[in-house]
């Protein structure tokens, strides 16, 4: 067989050094989060026990330890097993929905933040709110209101309740 007909064409071609290099410097910088992350977090990821072990190991050890070297290369030779695209996937995930439940919690505290101003400013601030959101139905929340205000002490949680649970659902 003669070197021209070997036929280059229909063998793969093998990833250049750049893209090796590029390879391994996320696997690094992967290695580098994961070695961030909390127990109960890394438990939830798709890594495997050798990894999960020594990322572990890696969180006990003191920062300015010689180790913390060494320890951080295994886990990046361990890391090069592992289907880090998965990995990924899983972070992007669980980033995606630390996202919705903190804008949810924000908007919660909105909400607070109108009862604690309905109830200590009363009327007032019934007229400030419906300012900010025409949605809202003065006569719902001045019954609220009152029946807030009327309560006992036993009863004032379920009444504020309510008063969340409206606002909450009106101003969205």
């Amino acid at each position: 067989m003669d070197f021209d007909d070997f036929d280059s064409a229909d063998e793969p071609e093998a990833p250049s050094k750049t893209q090796l290099k590029k390879e391994a410097l996320a696997q690094q910088e992967l290695g580098e989060r994961l070695t961030t992350l909390s127990h109960d977090v890394l438990q939830e990821l798709p890594l495997s026990e050798p990894l999960l072990a020594a990322i572990h190991e890696f969180q006990r050890i003191p920062p300015r330890h010689g180790a913390v070297k060494r320890q951080r290369q295994y886990i990046g030779r361990l890391i090069r097993a592992c289907d880090t695209e998965a990995i990924e996937q899983a972070l992007q995930l669980r980033s995606l929905t630390a996202q919705q439940t903190s804008g949810q919690a924000r908007e919660k505290s909105k909400v607070d933040q109108y009862c604690e101003q309905l109830l200590a400013r009363g009327d007032p601030g019934i007229q400030s709110l419906l300012e900010q959101h025409p949605e809202l139905d003065r006569q719902k929340l001045r019954q609220l209101l009152r029946n807030y205000n009327k309560a006992s002490t036993e009863k004032q949680a379920t009444a504020l309740s309510r008063l969340r649970d409206y606002l909450d659902s009106v101003c969205q």
